[in-house]
């Protein structure tokens, strides 16, 4: 299975008032849940912090090695209570934490929190279009995610359509966005991507399915409403001639305007990484929508951000044209699996004498 992960995440604070500059101690974990902070040290959160909570009273911890894209392998707490994985010797510092209350009587916490960091790659949405050559009669036949310089974005395998719905093999070929990093840096955000941060993190689950005298010729992400949704373009179709014409033509976009607020939400909160699980089916519906969030506390001690992206190629056996695509989640009870894309086949019933 092909996979896009991304991890640094969780961050366990020093219940120290010098180490993030907190006021002697006074307050919970949780009033610094949206922090500024600059916390001095190799394992340190250079910018925000997110979601903080009261962790254990007394956790030993195994920090990953510098080189690793984890901050932690595993943390130890009271009771022998593991968060991720500690069948293996530390391979890298070791450190104890404990909880005190300071000379102020001010209980000085241990504070786990999500870093989002300032200098780590960027994460971003491209919002470019994907389309095929309708001068050449070509559509979309396929599609699957890429990732590259912090960028996920879509591709398409295209294909000339011939007469009766059906396709010319010979001619496919994915239609491939060719990323330089001089180019990247010269990106506009809010114009050619968006930024995935905390709280900009929602991806709806929706289709968006053309009418049956259109077929899709293009695809595209675009933000709207608070969320990542999907966008498809559509050409005039002639079924009994297999052509498209390049003059009649439209984009819809999943969920027309629909706000956050009009979904349903699929929570993959605290589940564990899907690559930990063989199976993962389609558990979403239309009309849902999903955030990036962080993985399990005890099988994974919150390092990694799922779901995963699934970059494994959605192509038939049998090359169609295509009616519209849209997004969904596989996952299952105890994963928090992958959000996918879904092709929407052609309606050939009206054509069926």
């Amino acid at each position: 299975m092909s996979i896009e992960r991304e991890e640094r995440i969780y961050q366990v604070y020093p219940p120290t008032s010098g180490w993030l500059y907190w006021d002697r101690c006074n307050g919970n974990c949780e009033r610094h849940a949206y922090s500024h902070v600059m916390a001095p040290g190799e394992y340190g959160c250079g910018h925000r912090l997110r979601n903080c909570r009261t962790f254990d009273s007394n956790v030993d911890i195994c920090y990953a090695q510098p080189a690793m894209p984890r901050r932690y392998e595993y943390a130890v707490g009271t009771n022998d209570k593991a968060y991720g994985n500690n069948d293996e010797e530390c391979g890298g510092t070791k450190e104890s934490l404990a909880k005190f209350t300071n000379l102020n009587s001010f209980a000085c916490e241990i504070c786990i929190c999500t870093c989002e960091e300032l200098h780590a790659p960027d994460h971003f949405v491209d919002l470019g279009e994907v389309t095929s050559n309708v001068d050449e009669n070509k559509v979309i036949v396929g599609l699957r995610f890429k990732r590259m310089f912090g960028i996920l974005y879509m591709e398409a395998k295209t294909a000339k359509l011939l007469p009766s719905g059906l396709i010319d093999p010979k001619t496919k070929s994915w239609t491939k966005k060719e990323l330089k990093k001089e180019d990247v840096e010269g990106l506009v955000e809010g114009v050619d991507h968006v930024r995935l941060t905390w709280r900009n993190r929602s991806f709806a689950l929706d289709d968006i399915e053309l009418e049956n005298d259109y077929v899709l010729t293009g695809v595209k992400f675009v933000y709207d409403g608070g969320l990542v949704k999907v966008a498809a373009r559509g050409n005039f179709y002639d079924f009994e001639a297999g052509t498209v014409d390049p003059e009649e033509e439209f984009w819809s976009v999943s969920g027309e305007s629909k706000g956050l607020e009009e979904y349903g939400q699929l929570s993959v909160e605290d589940r564990d990484v899907p690559t930990d699980h063989l199976e993962n089916h389609v558990d979403s519906v239309e009309g849902q929508y999903l955030n990036l969030t962080t993985s399990s506390m005890k099988n994974d001690a919150g390092q990694s951000v799922v779901p995963f992206v699934d970059a494994l190629p959605v192509v038939p056996k049998q090359l169609i044209p295509l009616s519209g695509f849209g997004l969904i989640h596989k996952g299952g009870r105890k994963t928090s699996g992958y959000l996918a894309l879904k092709l929407l086949g052609y309606d050939f019933e009206p054509h069926v004498s």
